[in-house]
Parts: C-alpha cells; structure tokens; sequence
C-alpha cells in the first residue's frame, strides 16, 4: 500500500526479524537509518546490509526518527535503557507474547507482530504475512498501521492477550510439525531411507489446510480406528520411549478429536 508519508527508522537488534523486516521496509521506500545491537559484528553487518549507521549505544538514536523497532527477545525488552524520546518517536516491539506495556515508560509505544517464521537460510516475502499490531494510543496505532501496511495486505489490530494466543497456536502448527520432521528424519536415516521420500505428503498435507477445516482432512490409522497398524507403529518404537509417548500421545489425540466431531456433527 502507498504510505501517507516518508518514514525514517531505526532497528534495535540485528537477527533475523530484524533483518527481514529491514529489508521489507526498504522495499518500500521507507529508510532504516540506524541499528544497535550489543553483539558487534551482527551490527555492522545489517548495518552494512541496509545501508545504516551502526550505533555504539541505545542513546545515539536521532530522536528525529518515527520509529524504532525493537527485535529482541521478550526478557530484554523491558531492561532496555533508552533516553526519554519525544512522542513523535514511536518504540514498536515485535514480541508475539509480550504485553504491549513493556514500553509503557514511554510517551508512543506498540507491537508489530508478524505471524511468521523467520530463518537464515531464506528471504520472506511479507506481503500475504498477517501482521497483529495495538498501540498506548490512536496516533500511535496509525503510524504502526501505516508502516505495516506498506509491506502487508494482512494487518490486524489485536490486543496483547489474543496475541498471545496467536503465538502460541503458531507454535503448535510451526515449531512442533518441524519437530516432529526432525523425529521423522532422524528414524528415517536409521533406516537409510531419505527424508526427502515424505516432502510430497507434508507439501500435501499442508495444501489441504485451504480445502476445509483440519480435523475434516485428518486420516490415518487413527481415524480408521485401525489397532493392529497402531500396535505394529509402537512396537518399532518400543526401543525410543520419547517417539513412543509423543505417538501414543498424537494418537489419542486423533481419537479424542474425531469423537469430539461426530458428537458436534
């Protein structure tokens, strides 16, 4: 979307959000004039990146600036040292779990969290990425607005607490799938068999998500309610008891789920 106004920013953190965000930003015109980081190396770096000046220190920030996103984890947020900035400098953390009032010492402060994934090993196209943002006040909130909307279409204001249950849905449906693969893999390669054989099934599997609810696309063995085939799964698992909970516990799980629909139903 077209931004009411220029913006200039700055970063606090160098890591991967930052680093995504910083280059979706740019995309749109909008400058990233500066970044601190403690970790030295990582600062000059994205400083380089993105064409910034690498701070010394959280007080060298130009209180000029509209807005300084802070990427950092959720317990340093609150014990960061910075210098009274006017309101027209608005700090914007990006935690899916902390509370909007972490900045609250503050005069403009707010959250742009992005329902995403971020790694090292590739560049995100943020433009479909749902973005949850909530601001101490209305000025506030729409310049948040307006800084998401230039590298988004999905912009929802949201407040801490349902934030919070965004985060730990993205959770369950991103880290735990991704643990579970690397459970996969790793039995997979006792058997020299290549992991590569189920990317077709979990590309599949995740393409059914926009087809109709999750628990109407389950199958499996589960949902057939086929015990011999469960039983024959646990005892290959019998010699890894943490795959064998984690199975036992994803089965029940299954039965629970489909009990629970045919009931509704």
């Amino acid at each position: 979307m077209k931004l009411t106004r220029s913006y200039s920013i700055g970063f606090v953190g160098s890591g991967k959000i930052a680093g995504q965000l910083a280059q979706a930003f740019r995309k749109t015109g909008i400058e990233v004039e500066a970044v601190y980081s403690p970790q030295i190396e990582h600062r000059n770096a994205f400083a380089q990146q993105h064409h910034a000046k690498a701070l010394n220190s959280i007080h060298d920030f130009d209180p000029a600036l509209d807005a300084i996103l802070i990427c950092v984890p959720d317990k340093v947020i609150a014990q960061l040292d910075f210098p009274p900035f006017p309101p027209t400098l608005t700090l914007i953390h990006t935690s899916g779990t902390g509370d909007l009032h972490l900045l609250q010492s503050h005069q403009s402060y707010g959250v742009l969290y992005p329902i995403q994934s971020f790694t090292n090993h590739q560049t995100q196209n943020l433009s479909q990425v749902p973005l949850c943002i909530e601001a101490n006040d209305e000025r506030s909130l729409r310049k948040i607005e307006d800084l998401a909307r230039a590298i988004s279409s999905q912009v929802h204001e949201l407040n801490s607490e349902k934030r919070r249950w965004v985060h730990l849905t993205a959770v369950l449906v991103n880290n735990f799938p991704n643990a579970l693969y690397a459970l996969a893999e790793n039995l997979l390669s006792s058997q020299q068999i290549p992991f590569e054989w189920l990317h077709p099934i979990i590309q599949q599997t995740t393409q059914r998500l926009s087809l109709a609810s999750p628990i109407l696309m389950q199958t499996g063995p589960a949902v057939r309610n086929d015990s011999e085939t469960l039983a024959t799964h646990q005892e290959m698992l019998a010699q890894n008891a943490q795959a064998l909970e984690i199975y036992q516990i994803l089965t029940q799980l299954i039965i629970n789920q489909q009990k629970y629909e045919k009931l509704q139903g």
